[in-house]
This record gives structure tokens, C-alpha cells and sequence, in this order.
């Protein structure tokens, strides 16, 4: 996978899409990554895949070391599972499958107490000794009123943690080794030389002064701590016989020690001797005095490090192979923020990393705009500084970062030169809390460790630890040949062997480095093959170590000679090596029946255990060579699968050459290199006569049946060929691959297709792996909608951050299915309008082996839509008349509508008289809250006005008045509904009339024809327009109704389609509801 994943979640979808297949065999290192001890890429979460302490307490102050095995061990201050006010030491280690405590129980969270006090029990510090095994000191406040050093080692034979007399440790006070007094101890380092035994500095408060002391151990099982110069401390001189500062009432703190190659000590701290400000100093000892950088006694005058203005604290220092210090420090800068400082001592100067002499400001390293906080200094073997630190540049946390110098610039984890501004390829922790005082480790491999305390999850402070799995950019290359017949032209592949030949190999192995990319735990091995034996002293250069349990343990030096089939040779290839050749021979068996193939493995510290493989070289026993090969071990179900036949006539010539091939029922023939006749299963290649030296080679393809079930298991089949020839006995050879299949399915479903606002969300996904091999750095991603809350669950289900639901699944294996249900409430926020609202909710599911794949998930919101209507029950009224309105207030869509209220307008003409349900109205309005409205709901009201001054209204003319009613709702638009009504003064009205004339009918004798259209035409005059008009006539035709206008002629056509006589009617109503009627009868002829 070439990312780390994100804490922000949108860059860590373009970075999961960039995920690549991994071969089966592999001949460069895969990407850069911070992982986690299982070598899975770490993920920052939360939740997170690096957290060490998963406990419920608060972890804190983690001090690590690196065994000889590359395994880390961290001790850490945690009050899980004791009182608020108490804290205790806890220590783990990584056994390789899980995290330990001392006894090599699995860590549950809380069974790794070492110190288990009664009281606090702060500031660990640990060390390993050359037999991994921890040494650690702390302070504590239980055995007297003031912090008291205690030290502690284990011990595997008795398993137990033991005090520095051999007793084992009782909690009692024993562990002490300052002597009885009021003095304070705080920030304790531990370091162990070359004969196992603890050095200690630490910061000793006597009564207010602060000094930094040290001291170390004589001998094992004594209780004899010495000053630098063999001074007891206890019963000694004291406090002054370990005083390292001297420095009265000037405050010393936070020493860091280092031991040179003669097991002396150099201790850097901060001190505010030189004025108001803290400096950093340095001495070192000769074994009699405290000296300082220069060569001259440590005096309070001594000049100190950093000398500048006006900060410097929290030095971390490193010893390089010439014994010289190099110190890092925070150091505030003349802009306000801290800044990381780093200067070596050149031998006669503080120089900076480019070998300018420091002068106080121009050793900034770090040089942004935030706070640089607590570095963590480490050399690796080239003497090239690693510094980790605690930086708030560039997110709104404190996150860890890294970075090296390579010589010429400072470089981030993944080669990338760092940047001030931008923080993208500097941090480590990349989370959302603070992640603060890391604690960095290089390893014999030159690679960096990191462990940190961190308050991203679960809302306590956990102990964090990582490693960078480092990112070559070279390649490797390793090809095999082989020489039977003593030219060394090493050209003798495929040619045909006897008993008590000699075959020599050749291994060529070369590394293409741009980068310069160390090269650690480099090993190159090759199996003695089948029908051979190993002639001892062959081996060119000599080999390193060999095995005999198939590389479970190794013997070093050569094998002895005659060493059998599966004996393994092991090459140690040293850092910078760019190009080796090695020879080897093997003796060929007289009784040889079998076909002599190999193949040489090399592997290397970064290579993710993906092993650059060789070529196959091989050899036929027999008078003729025969060997079928496959160019790879491994394929695909969608690849071609090749092999490939040789026959050779190294020795002799051979006539009549045939080759039967027998190739498996699993696979179909697609095409061959040369003509062949295929029956079945058999092909049949007459491949003739061959002289001598003569080589020919058939290559075939196949391809598994396309209807081949796998199953969740790898085919493997052997393809098994014969070669005849006149006058020789038959050869038989074979080769055998493995077929593979992949196929992962993400399905994603909705527990229903609509939901109300108040319903729950839930997706279930299921993920499958159907193929044959697992799939690694398996991450499900699901895009949600800006509507779906998400609904956190416990244990932790993945991460929501930035609208998107991050799952790290890590491996999952054939045949396995997992199934994850999430569940989201609607955001009431986040919805809007009256129309159904549609969605699609992806999910991606993103592999190392695979491209990603979608699922998707179709689902909608009801919304609630409001309509409102409104009628007056009289459109033409008298101005004393009641006027009445009915307004219904429905909800037509499909979810309730909340805070709805119906608000009726009124024209200042109107008085209100009263409503049902009744309510109160204002000089224009009258509101009515109606609360919810269930979908389908209609709410009523019926509201009845009076003209206010009906003498004031116009006596010759009509009035219109218009009112209005609005309907509205949370989230919903406003609607409106409208009713008109005409004021007719009394003495302005005149009697409705009705005009009727007819064409195509005798208007005298009222006779039509009958089959004639006619024609009526109707003119309505006075009284109240408009006029709702009917028309019957009379023949069982439909009526015919109209609204008509004053004076306005309406015409109607009608045709009576037989004899007989007809009463026409015609029904006028006017606005005041008074009717008119026409009659009369036609007679149809």
C-alpha cells in the first residue's frame, strides 16, 4: 500500500485508490510505511491500529528500547486499575505475535504493573542490556514524604523483577538507592554499559535547589552506587559526592545521559546559571573529574552550549563513534515560538549539521511557524542525527513528527526533504488529539522507532509505538546458471546429466541503488539439490552459515562436504555492496533418476517477507535432455499458464524424438510455439531428428476451465511430459504450479428504501472474500451523505471524520465474510425543500491485491410538503352580509411537518367576528398553530368577517376584496391561498334577466328538423355576475353548464337525432344565489 492512512479521511480516499497489486516474487522493497509491530501500516484512527497501553487509565511518559531482534519494550506511567491520586510503572514488550508483560503474559491492559505502589510512581526510564533484558528506574512517593529513585532489573532465570542487591523486588522500599532524606528526585535517564550494569543521572531537589546528579552501580547484587569518580553516594559523601550541576540556586533539570565506548558518562541538561534563562550544558568525566566540552574542569563559569536568548531547553543527547556529542534542545526563537536546535561537538567547535561553527542562532533545524517541543535525538550508524518531536505547525494538535540528514538535507520518513510549511510528509502521529514527548530509537538496522503519549482515544491519554518500514528505491536483480560439461560458459541448462558429474552454479546478484538505500540483514541461500551432494570448500566466496532443519537454526562456516539434498548455503552480503558472483558445486548421485532443479532466494530487512527468487536452473538425467518448466510458481486464474518443454542433445545425437504431453483435466489448450496434435488431454510433438548439441523448445499455454470451481483453496497441478527417442530409454519430467484465484465482494444494503427524519439509517455491509489467498490491508471506505449523523457504537466501529466512515479490516482471509451494520440518524440540519429527497451511499472497499470496488445503496427522505386551500362561501354579498371562508391546511408529503401554522390575512375593510376552532385575531391577521401534521393529515378552519364600516363603503359601485391565507412549517417554504369576494351596494342592484335566442328553430311555431344542428344563444343581464348557467334539453342528452358574464353572449349547439317534442330549460343562478329560468318546447319533425 503506498499510503499511510489518513486522519483526514478525503486524502486518505485519494491515497487508498493508489493501492498496487504485490507479486508473488518481488525484487524491490514495497513503500514507505509507519507500521505497527505487526507490520500492518499504521492507521491513525480513531480507532487506531498503534496503541499500546488499551486501557482505561490514563498512559503517559513512555520511555522505549529495541531489543537485538528488532522488538520493542516500553515502560510507561498508567493508573489503571489503581486510585485517582496513585500511579504505577507498567512495562511491555512484543514477543513477536503479541504484546507481553515481563512473565510473557498477554498484556491485558493492566497486568504489566511493575512497581505496583501505594502511591505515585512516576518518570520511567528503561533500558535493555546486551541480553534484551529491561533495566528500569523510576521515582516514587511511597516509602517517605518526598519522590525517591528506584530501580529495578529482570531476571528470566527466576522470573522476577529483582533490586539491585539480587532480592526480588517487594514494593517495600528496598529499590531505593538514594539515601534517606528530603530530597527530592525527578526525570531520572538510565543507561547500561558494556558489563550489564546501570549509570543514572537525575534532577535532585534539595529543598528548593535544584541540581543534576549521577551515579552508578559497581557490581551486580551490591548496593553500591558510586559517583563518576567511585565516590559512594550512600553512606558516603551524599548528595555533593554525586552533584554533577554545581550549580546552588541556580535550577538544573532534565539531564540526558550517554556512556562512551570507555563506559563514561556525558550528560547534557538545562540549566539557568548563566541568567534568567535556561541554557544547555554539557560535561563529560575522565573518571576523576566532570569536564567540560573542551577538555577543562566543569566549573559554574564553564561556558554552556546553546548561549543565546531566551529559551533552551529539554537537550537530548547522542554520542557519535569518535565519542563526540551531538545535542538536540528546544530553543525559543526571536518570533516567540520554540524551535528544534541541533549542533555535534567537531573536536574543536559546536558546529551545526552543515559544519558551521554554531553561534548561537543558526543551529535552527525545525524553523516554522508553530512550537517545536521535546526532540528526541538518535545517531544512526553512519553518525547522521534522527530527531523526532512534539510540533503544533501545521494542525490545530500537537502531532509527532520525524525527520534524518542524510548528508544534505533533512529528509522525512519517506525521502521526501522536509518542509517548514508543510507538514504532509514530517508527521508521524497524524491524528486528532495531542500527541506529545515521543521517544525515538534507531536500530542496528538504521531504522526509526517512535513511541508517544497520545489523548486521541477513548478520551484518555494511550501509549503509542511505530516503526518506519523503510522505502528502497533500488532494485535487486539475482539470475542462476549452471555448467555440466567444465567450459564454465555456464550455458548447460536443460542439458543432460550422469551419475558423479560435477555441476557448478553460478549466482549472480546485483542491486541497482540511486539512493544510496542501506542494506541490512542481507542474506543470499541455496538449497543442495535433489540428486546431489554438496562438494565441501566449493563455495566462492565461502559461505557465512548453513542449515540443515530447512533454515529453522544455522551452523557457521562451510558444510561439510558430502552434505546431502536440502542442505541450505547461506551468503551474508555486506551494507554498500552493489554487485557479488558466487560459485558453488554438487556432486550428481550415481543412481539419479529424477530431473536436478533449484533455485537461489535472497533476502534482505526490508523486504515485507516477499523474497527476490531466481530463475529455475535444470538438469536431466538420461542420454537426452528433458525438462518442462514454467516461467512462473504461481498464476492467476486470468493469466495464460506457460510451460515449456526443452529437449536437448547435448552428448549425442537422438532420432525419432517425440514428447508426450500429459497436461492436467483442470486446463484447456490454447496454442503452442510449434506444430502439435492435441487428443484430449495428450499432445503429441514429433519433434524429429537432432544432431549433437542440438536444443529445440515447445512453450504451451492453457487456461483453467472457465467453469473450474476453486472454492476457497489454490489449485495446483502437475503437468507431467515423456521424451522418446530411437535407441534410448524414455525421460520423464514435470512441473507443478499453483493457480490462484481473487475475488472479494462488497455488497451494501438499506433497511428500507424512504425514511421520516426521526427513523434510523442503517446499512448493513458485508464483505467476502471468494477467492483462493488472502487479501492484505483490506479498508472499507463509505462517502455518507452530509443528512446521516453517524451513531458511534462500542468497541469503536471505524472513524467518521470529514463525511466519511473509515474501517482498517487488515487481512482477510479465503472464504471470509464479515458483515458491519451502521447505523446514522437524518440531520434535520441538513435537509431542505418539500420534494422527496434521493441519495446514493457508496461504499469502496480497497485491497493491496485488487482495484477498489464500489457497492452502492439507493435510499430517500420523505419530506413533509403543505398545501393550503381557501374559499369564500359567497363571492357577491351585501355589505352587511356575514362573510365566511373555509381554509383546509393539508400535508401531501410524505413525512410530518412541524411547527405549521395557518395564518389568514385579512383586508382592513374586514372585522373578525369569530372562527372554528375559535381564536383571537389582531387589527389584520389571525394566526392559528397547528403543531404537527401527519402525512395525509388536513386541518380545517372556518373563519367569518363582518364589513367593518358598511356605510362607508361606495353606493354606485361594487367593491372587491381579496383575502389571504399562508400556511408554513419548519424547513418548508411558505404557501398561499387566495378568496375573492364583490361588496354589491343595495341600491346598485337590478333584476336578473335572461335573453334566448334560437337558430334553426321557428321562433313563432318553436319547430325544428330533426338531424339539423341548432344553435342557442344565451345573454344574462343584472343582478349579481357572474352566473352559474345550466341547459336541459330535454332529450336525455348531458346537460350543459357555464359560468357567464354580465351582457357576455354564450352560444351552444345541439342536434336532436329524432322526432318528438323537447322542453328546453335554462337555470340561471346569479352571485347572490337568486334564480331565473327559461322554458320551451320545440317540436322536432
Amino acid at each position: 500500500m503506498k499510503h499511510r492512512y489518513i486522519a483526514i479521511v478525503l486524502s486518505a480516499l485519494i491515497l487508498l485508490s493508489s493501492f498496487v497489486a504485490t507479486p508473488f516474487i518481488k525484487n524491490a522493497a514495497s513503500a514507505t510505511l509507519w507500521v505497527n509491530v505487526k507490520d500492518q501500516a499504521y492507521i491513525p484512527g480513531p480507532p487506531t491500529n498503534a496503541n499500546v497501553s488499551v486501557n482505561t487509565g490514563t498512559s503517559t511518559e513512555a520511555s522505549l528500547a529495541i531489543d537485538s531482534l528488532g522488538r520493542p519494550h516500553i515502560a510507561w506511567t498508567d493508573n489503571t486499575g489503581t486510585s485517582p491520586v496513585a500511579t504505577d510503572i507498567f512495562y511491555a514488550w512484543w514477543d513477536g505475535t503479541n504484546w507481553v508483560n515481563a512473565q510473557g503474559t498477554i498484556y491485558n491492559g493492566s497486568n504489566a504493573n511493575v512497581s505496583k505502589t501505594r502511591l505515585a510512581s512516576i518518570n520511567p526510564s528503561l533500558q535493555l542490556d546486551s541480553n534484551d533484558m529491561p533495566h528500569i528506574i523510576w521515582v516514587d512517593a511511597t516509602w517517605g514524604s518526598n519522590y525517591e529513585p528506584a530501580y529495578v532489573c529482570w531476571d528470566p532465570v527466576d522470573s522476577q523483577w529483582e533490586q539491585d542487591n539480587g532480592s526480588s523486588y517487594d514494593a517495600t522500599g528496598n529499590c531505593r538507592i538514594s539515601p534517606p532524606g528530603q530530597t527530592d528526585y525527578y526525570n531520572p535517564c538510565i543507561r547500561i554499559d558494556s558489563n550489564n550494569l546501570p549509570h543514572v543521572s537525575m534532577t535532585a531537589d534539595d529543598r528548593g535547589d535544584k541540581e543534576i546528579i549521577y551515579a552508578r552501580l559497581t557490581a551486580a547484587g551490591s548496593t553500591n552506587w558510586v559517583s563518576h569518580n567511585g565516590t559512594a553516594w550512600s553512606g558516603g559523601g551524599g548528595l555533593a559526592a554525586v552533584n554533577v550541576s554545581q550549580t546552588p540556586n541556580r535550577d538544573s533539570d532534565f539531564p540526558s545521559l550517554s556512556l562512551d565506548t570507555n563506559n563514561r558518562p556525558h550528560i547534557a541538561w538545562q540549566d539557568m546559571n548563566w541568567g534568567m534563562a535556561w541554557e544547555i550544558a554539557y560535561v563529560r568525566s575522565n573518571g576523576t573529574n566532570w569536564l567540560n566540552v573542551s577538555g577543562n574542569t566543569w566549573t559554574p563559569n564553564s561556558p554552556n552550549v546553546s548561549n543565546n536568548t531566551p529559551i533552551s531547553i529539554r537537550p537530548s543527547l547522542e554520542l557519535d563513534t569518535n565519542n563526540r556529542p551531538h545535542i538536540a534542545w528546544s530553543n525559543m526563537t526571536a518570533g516567540g515560538n520554540f524551535d528544534v536546535f541541533y549542533v555535534r561537538w567537531s573536536g574543536s567547535s559546536w558546529v551545526t549539521v552543515t559544519n558551521v561553527v554554531y553561534n548561537g542562532i543558526n543551529a535552527n533545524i525545525t524553523n516554522n511557524t508553530g512550537d517545536s517541543n521535546a526532540p528526541s535525538l538518535e545517531l544512526d550508524s553512519s553518525d547522521n542525527p534522527h530527531i523526532s518531536w512534539s510540533d503544533i505547525t501545521w494542525n490545530s494538535n500537537f502531532e509527532i513528527c520525524y525527520f534524518y540528514w542524510n548528508g544534505s538535507n533533512w529528509l522525512c520518513g519517506n525521502k521526501q526533504t522536509y518542509s517548514p510549511i508543510d507538514g504532509t510528509n514530517v508527521v508521524v502521529s497524524a491524528n486528532s488529539g495531542a500527541s506529545l514527548e515521543p521517544y525515538l530509537v534507531i536500530d542496528t538496522s538504521d531504522m526509526p522507532h517512535i513511541s508517544w503519549e497520545d489523548n486521541t482515544y477513548d478520551s484518555n491519554w494511550e501509549i503509542m509505538y511505530v516503526r518506519l518500514f523503510f522505502n528502497m528505491t533500488g532494485t535487486f536483480d539475482l539470475t542462476k546458471a549452471v555448467d555440466v560439461d567444465g567450459d564454465l560458459d555456464f550455458d548447460d541448462d536443460t542439458a543432460p546429466v550422469r551419475g558423479g558429474d560435477t555441476l557448478t552454479y553460478r549466482l549472480t546478484w546485483s542491486f541497482n541503488n540511486p539512493d544510496n538505500d542501506p542494506l541490512r540483514s542481507a542474506y543470499l541461500t541455496d538449497a543442495i539439490p535433489n540428486g546431489t551432494t554438496y562438494i565441501g570448500g566449493s563455495a566462492n566466496p565461502a559461505i557465512d552459515s548453513y542449515s540443515t532443519d530447512g533454515g529453522f537454526s544455522w551452523i557457521a562456516g562451510d558444510a561439510p562436504n558430502g552434505s546431502p539434498s536440502g542442505t541450505i548455503l547461506r551468503w551474508a552480503l555486506p551494507n554498500g555492496a552493489v554487485a557479488i558472483t558466487f560459485f558453488f558445486q554438487v556432486l550428481v548421485d550415481e543412481s539419479v533418476t529424477s530431473n536436478i532443479c533449484n533455485r537461489a532466494t535472497f533476502r534482505h530487512r526490508f523486504d515485507r517477507n516477499i523474497p527476490l527468487v531466481s530463475n529455475e536452473v535444470c538438469n536431466t538425467s538420461g542420454d537426452i535432455g528433458f525438462i518442462k518448466t514454467s516461467p512462473k510458481i504461481d498464476y492467476f486464474s486470468n493469466e495464460e499458464i506457460i510451460f515449456t518443454l526443452t529437449v536437448n542433445s547435448a552428448f549425442n545425437a537422438s532420432s525419432n524424438v517425440v514428447v508426450t504431453d500429459t497436461f492436467p483435466v483442470e486446463l484447456m489448450y490454447l496454442s503452442s510455439s510449434e506444430p502439435v496434435t492435441v487428443n484430449g488431454n495428450t499432445i503429441l510433438w514429433g519433434v524429429g531428428d537432432m544432431a549433437v548439441g542440438e536444443i529445440r523448445t515447445l512453450t504451451i499455454s492453457f487456461r483453467v476451465l472457465p467453469d473450474y470451481n476453486f472454492g476457497n483453496e489454490p489449485l495446483t497441478v502437475t503437468n507431467y511430459a515423456t521424451c522418446t527417442a530411437r535407441g534410448i530409454e524414455p525421460v520423464n519430467s514435470q512441473a507443478t504450479v499453483t493457480i490462484h484465484t481473487r475475488g472479494v465482494t462488497l455488497t451494501k444494503t438499506v433497511n428500507q428504501r424512504y425514511f421520516r427524519k426521526n427513523e434510523i439509517v442503517q446499512f448493513t455491509l458485508v464483505v467476502t472474500n471468494g477467492g483462493t489467498d488472502p487479501l492484505t490491508e483490506v479498508t472499507l471506505v463509505d462517502e455518507l451523505p452530509n443528512v446521516l449523523a453517524y451513531i458511534p457504537v462500542e468497541p469503536p466501529l471505524g472513524e467518521v471524520k470529514n463525511g466519511i466512515w473509515t474501517l482498517y479490516i487488515g487481512t482477510l482471509m479465503p472464504g471470509e465474510s464479515l458483515t458491519y451494520v451502521l447505523s446514522f440518524n437524518i440531520d434535520e440540519h441538513q435537509i431542505f425543500g418539500e420534494e422527496t429527497l434521493e441519495f446514493v451511499n457508496n461504499a469502496i472497499l480497497f485491497t493491496n491485491e485488487l482495484d477498489p470496488i464500489t457497492a452502492k445503496a439507493p435510499f430517500g427522505i420523505y419530506r413533509p410538503k403543505t398545501q393550503i386551500k381557501k374559499t369564500a362561501k359567497a363571492m357577491v354579498l351585501r355589505p352587511t352580509d356575514l362573510i365566511v371562508f373555509t381554509v383546509t391546511v393539508s400535508n401531501v408529503g410524505g413525512d410530518i411537518a412541524s411547527e405549521v401554522f395557518m395564518t389568514d390575512m385579512f383586508p382592513r375593510e374586514f372585522e373578525f367576528v369569530s372562527s372554528r376552532p375559535a381564536n383571537q385575531a389582531g387589527a389584520a391577521s389571525v394566526k392559528y398553530d397547528i403543531g404537527d401534521l401527519q402525512p395525509g393529515q388536513s386541518k380545517t378552519f372556518v373563519l367569518t368577517f363582518r364589513i367593518k364600516n358598511p356605510d362607508m363603503l361606495p353606493r354606485t359601485s361594487n367593491m372587491v376584496l381579496v383575502n389571504t391565507g399562508k400556511v408554513s412549517a419548519l424547513g418548508l417554504p411558505d404557501k398561499y391561498a387566495y378568496a375573492t369576494i364583490i361588496i354589491v351596494p343595495d341600491n346598485a342592484r337590478r333584476e336578473l334577466s335572461v335573453v334566448a335566442t334560437w337558430k334553426g328553430i321557428d321562433t313563432k311555431t318553436s319547430e325544428g328538423k330533426a338531424g339539423q344542428e341548432m344553435e342557442l344563444t344565451i345573454v344574462c343581464k343584472d343582478g349579481a355576475s357572474p352566473y352559474e348557467v345550466t341547459v336541459d334539453f330535454g332529450d336525455s342528452s348531458k346537460k350543459e353548464t357555464f359560468t357567464a358574464i354580465n351582457e357576455e353572449p354564450h352560444t351552444l349547439a345541439h342536434t336532436y337525432t329524432s322526432a318528438g317534442d323537447y322542453k328546453v330549460v335554462i337555470s340561471v343562478d346569479d352571485a347572490f344565489g337568486l334564480n331565473k329560468k327559461v322554458e320551451r318546447t320545440v317540436h322536432m319533425k
